[in-house]
This record gives structure tokens, sequence and C-alpha cells, in this order.
């Protein structure tokens, strides 16, 4: 009898330890010593100059894992709320809002484009989803306009010239995509992309000052770029002007993790809305800027010399938020899954 006790004993402790390590359903938990240690050792052996946010000891602040290559007060140097420029993981953002005009009924995911563009070409046969699933057939011809572009006109006659459509109507990733959802936004809603981003995703989360456009951002705010490719702040800003909707914002990273939290995960309709996409099985989706899988939604961002990446199991709300400013994107993504594993136990 004494030893059924035992090992009754035993197990029940095996259980409460599993309990303990894993996060509890629609929550969770701070990050382990030993997970962080496994963290740090991915960082330094891929020599990143990296700053990682994962689920702290309290809800609303992230612990910061960090690997840094240089000096603190250095130019290159990632701190938690200094601009970096974000690149593709703005499309979640843009995501967002349409999301939220889908379930406000101002637009429907069939709505077709040539109800607001209607001198695209092929604009009857493309639809609102078909932009939130990159299966338009919208291809983009530039990424780069030739001088820093000054105010939103100017970037959608950009992309307005830089695209062509196709009838290939399979998943082919373009920004002109999202660049299309933003103008569809703003016609909606009679503003500016900045206007309805400011006041319906970053003021609501108390996020003011931390998410901001490249033509409201200084040089000296931002992070600079130790990438072999690096580019100067002029190129850089051609770029990101080229990416209206898409790549056009820079973020700190303590703000974007709070605008996960607060305008994703603390936003249940609009979080049921985007996980409707999934598809059934371990196969991967893309909708709205997110790549969804059973329990997982992930996005990446890159520019020359800056990687960005996020995932989130949904479920839990683990998040895992990682930005680097020396690894072109295949090294880094590389790393990212590492990373991955070591903070959700699994491969992804």
């Amino acid at each position: 009898m004494f030893r059924k006790w035992q090992i009754l004993i035993m197990v029940l402790s095996i259980l409460l330890g599993l309990n303990f390590w894993y996060p509890k359903s629609g929550r969770a938990d701070a990050l382990q010593p030993l997970a962080i240690n496994s963290i740090k050792q991915t960082l330094k052996l891929h020599h990143a100059n990296a700053l990682v946010l994962v689920n702290g000891k309290q809800a609303d602040s992230p612990e910061i894992i960090q690997n840094r290559l240089v000096p603190a007060n250095s130019a290159l140097a990632i701190h938690a709320n200094r601009f970096f420029p974000i690149a593709s993981l703005q499309k979640p953002l843009t995501g967002l809002l349409m999301v939220q005009a889908i379930n406000n009924h101002q637009v429907k995911e069939n709505s077709k484009l040539d109800k607001f563009f209607p001198n695209i070409s092929k604009s009857r046969q493309i639809t609102v989803s078909q932009l939130l699933t990159q299966t338009s057939g919208v291809v983009d011809l530039g990424d780069r306009s030739k001088v820093p572009l000054t105010n939103e006109r100017a970037q959608l006659m950009y992309t307005l010239s830089h695209l062509k459509v196709t009838n290939y109507h399979q998943w082919h990733y373009a920004n002109s995509n999202f660049t299309l959802l933003a103008a569809i936004l703003m016609r909606l809603d009679h503003q500016s992309y900045n206007h309805l981003l400011q006041t319906k995703l970053i003021k609501p989360a108390q996020l003011s000052g931390q998410i901001e456009s490249y033509q409201v951002v200084k040089r000296g705010q931002v992070v600079e770029s130790m990438g072999l490719n690096a580019r100067s702040w002029p190129a850089l800003t051609r770029s990101m002007s080229a990416g209206l909707g898409s790549c056009d914002f820079l973020a700190t990273p303590n703000g974007y993790w709070r605008l996960l939290q607060n305008d994703l995960l603390g936003q249940p309709n609009i979080l049921e809305t985007i996980l409707k996409h999934r598809l059934p099985g371990n196969q991967e989706n893309y909708f709205a800027g997110f790549y969804l899988k059973p329990t997982i939604m992930h996005a990446d961002g890159a520019f020359d010399g800056y990687t960005a990446t996020f995932f989130i199991n949904y479920n839990t709300h683990q998040t895992l938020l990682i930005f680097c400013n020396n690894l072109n994107f295949q090294s880094f993504r590389a790393m990212s899954f590492e990373l991955y594993r070591d903070y959700f136990g699994h491969e992804y």
C-alpha cells in the first residue's frame, strides 16, 4: 500500500512540474532559467547582435534577452526603446486595420478591388480576401524609389505605377497587395493611413511615439545596421517610402510587443476572424500579414541588415519577438527557428 502511495506522489509531482513549465491556456507564464540560457547560447552561437523579447513575470512587461556585440552606447546597439525598421512586420498592422473594417461591416472579404480602383487592370477579378492572402495576381515592379517620397499620395502613386496584375491567383508575395489594402482603408474612412494606424491601433494601446512613419522618425533615433549590405539612411528611406502600408513604419521592440499583446491577443473578435483562415492539419496558410499554423502565428520582416520576426501561440499567448541587425535574412531565419525551439520546446 505504501508503495502505491509513493508511485502516486511521484506521478503528481511530475504532472505539477510540467504544469509549472508550460504556459496554461489563455496566458503565458514567465520563461524558466533553462530556456533563457538556451536562447542566450543560440544567440552567441550565431554571433548575432540581437534583442529577444519573451513573456516576463508580469503580463504587460516582456523579459528582454540580449546578445550585444557592441557597446551599449553605440549607434549599432539594439535597445528595447530605440526605433528599428520593422519592414514586413508592418503588414500585420495593415492586416489588423482591415480585419477591423471587415468586422465593422465597412467592407467585405469578397468586395472587389474595382469598387475602389477601377482603373487597375483586372481589378474586377481581385477581392479584398485575395489581397489579404497574397493571391491577387499582383506583382511588384519596384521596391525602392529614386528619392524618399514625402507623403502618402506620392507613395501610393509610386506603387500604382510599379505593379502589374497577372491571371496567376496562387500565392505570390507582393508588397503592393498591402499598399492597395492601405489605400482601400484610406478611402473607406477618408483619412490618411498614418491617422488610421495611430487612432485605431497605436493610441488605444497607449503606444504614441513608439510606432511611427519614416516621415516622422529622425535618423539619430534609429539603430544602425551592422550588415555587410547595410544601407545608408537615404537608401533605407527610399525603400521604406516605396512601401505604404507594407514597410514604411518603424517601431521600438517594446512598442511592437505591446501592440501585439493589446491589438491582437487582447482583441478576441479580431483574433477569431484571422484564425478562421487556418487550414486543416499542419498546413501553413497566410492571411492579413500572418503565417498561420495550428496554435502558431508567425511573421517576418527584413531590410538589408535589419531582420525581425515573431512567433505567437494564440492559445497560450506565448510570444517570441526577435530583432537583429547583423545577419542576412537566410542566416537570421535559421537562427529564429532554433530560438523557436528553445522557447516553445518543439520544432516549428
